[in-house]
């Protein structure tokens, strides 16, 4: 092999190598935002009337600029299989599970809150 032709495939091994590391750390990515594995997670549906309580006082408090949560709508069938997910970490079962409901993994022992009372108490201890 003359050495021209083992340079070019050292090369073309080099990049088909960081393509692969490239395609990796996208598909890591896209698993994380369809995944939380920590953090706030707020769990609603739009046609729910407690959740739009919570969804204004969210918004009348501007929770969104002082504390870092994501909120996922139950009527898409990925959030409610993970809302299902995240309270199976809680100990709870699905016959337990109402809207809205929010996930806190923030910490190393996750909780759950179910229903609007609780969930507004719970952001306003954050503000």
């Amino acid at each position: 092999m003359s050495k021209k032709l083992l340079f070019v495939i050292i090369i073309l091994l080099v990049i088909a190598g960081i393509v692969l590391v490239i395609i990796g750390n996208r598909s890591n990515q896209k698993n994380k935002s369809n995944h939380p594995e920590d953090g706030i997670v707020l769990f609603f549906s739009p046609t729910c009337p407690h959740c739009i309580k919570v969804e204004e006082f969210l918004t009348q408090n501007k929770a969104s600029e002082k504390i870092k949560y994501e909120n996922r709508d139950t009527s898409i069938a990925v959030n409610l299989e993970l809302l299902k997910e995240k309270a199976g970490e809680c100990g709870l079962n699905e016959s337990d599970l109402a809207i809205p409901f929010l996930f806190d993994g923030s910490s190393k022992n996750p909780s759950c809150l179910i229903g609007d009372v609780d969930i507004i108490k719970f952001f306003q201890g954050k503000l």
